[in-house]
């Protein structure tokens, strides 16, 4: 079996026949969109209408605040970041396991080199966890698009504020904004790949 046939099999059998866990995804993140403008709207320093894109994703991504111990500072359980990252799991551990127990065994033999085999499997991977990503961009833009919401790649700094109760005061230069874009939309997806 050549190499690309083994990377155009992982792909139809692990992505395109699991197009349901992606449909799932969709829907996750929509409700997760619902929650931050929820949020959002019970933020007192900030109107609704400022609430951007790039907000949304940071929300669902930005996973909670530096945790530092002391008796007035509970540990609050990042339960989003959580969740997305369990769902990332199963949708792509689950389909390897399940190869290697069935047909995947075929391929393996018929490849001749386990190292072919791992590597199309990285591919796979990162095709996998780009495409978990896409969707979820997606659906927060489906939610904007349908609540009116600016889908624009400025930050409110305020509602980041107030929805990880930052009580700093922070402010972003013109100079910093391209590295904090990189970090909310670029840093989340090579944190899921190395992961997985």
């Amino acid at each position: 079996m050549k190499f690309i046939n083994l990377v155009k099999f992982d792909f139809y059998n692990g992505v395109l026949k699991a197009y349901k866990k992606y449909i799932l995804v969709f829907f996750m993140f929509f409700l997760f969109s619902i929650e931050a403008l929820i949020l959002a709207e019970n933020i007192p320093d900030i109107n609704v209408s400022e609430i951007v894109f790039t907000d949304i994703v940071f929300y669902c991504f930005g996973g909670m605040k530096e945790y530092i111990a002391s008796d007035n500072n509970p540990f609050i359980f990042p339960v989003i970041w959580t969740l997305i990252q369990l769902l990332l799991f199963y949708n792509t551990l689950y389909y390897p396991f399940k190869a290697l127990n069935s047909i995947g065994q075929q391929a393996l033999v018929r490849n001749n080199s386990r190292n072919m085999w791992w590597i199309s499997k990285s591919i796979w991977n990162f095709l996998s966890v780009l495409l978990f990503y896409l969707t979820s961009y997606l659906s927060i833009m489906f939610f904007c698009l349908i609540n009116r919401i600016p889908i624009t790649l400025d930050v409110n700094i305020e509602f980041i504020r107030g929805s990880f109760e930052i009580i700093e005061d922070i402010s972003v230069e013109k100079n910093e904004l391209t590295t904090l874009l990189l970090t909310i939309y670029l840093l989340p997806f090579l944190i899921s790949v190395s992961l997985n």
